[in-house]
C-alpha cells in the first residue's frame, strides 16, 4: 500500500493532468480520424478533424446527456456524428435541415 501512496505523492500533478484531460475530451473538444472518403477533396480520408464538441450543446462529461442546448447545425457546416446504421462516427456536410423542401 505505502508503494501506491508514494506514486500518488511522486505523480500528482501528471494523474491531475491525466484526469482534467479525459474530461475535457470528453465534454470539450477531441480529434477524430476520417474513416471514408465522402468528404473529398475538402477533407480526405484519414485526415485528422478537432472537433468542438460544445459548438451545440452541453453535455455532461461521459454521457450522452444535454444539460443546455446552444446552437443547432446550419447549411453547409461539417458535422461529426455517430451512426447507427454505418455502425461509426461520420463525418459530413449538412445539405438538408428539418422543414427544408425540394423547391
Amino acid at each position: 500500500m505505502s508503494f501506491i501512496k508514494n506514486l500518488y505523492k511522486n505523480n500528482k500533478q501528471f494523474i491531475l493532468f491525466i484526469i482534467l484531460m479525459t474530461v475535457f475530451r470528453s465534454a470539450v473538444a477531441d480529434w477524430y480520424s476520417v474513416p471514408t472518403g465522402s468528404m473529398q477533396p475538402t477533407i480526405k480520408e484519414g485526415d485528422r478533424v478537432v472537433v468542438n464538441k460544445m459548438a451545440y450543446d452541453l453535455k455532461l462529461p461521459f454521457s450522452q446527456i444535454s444539460l443546455v442546448s446552444l446552437n443547432k447545425p446550419k447549411h453547409g457546416e461539417i458535422i461529426v456524428f455517430d451512426s447507427q446504421a454505418a455502425d461509426m462516427r461520420l463525418i459530413k456536410r449538412v445539405i438538408g435541415l428539418p422543414g427544408d423542401n425540394d423547391q
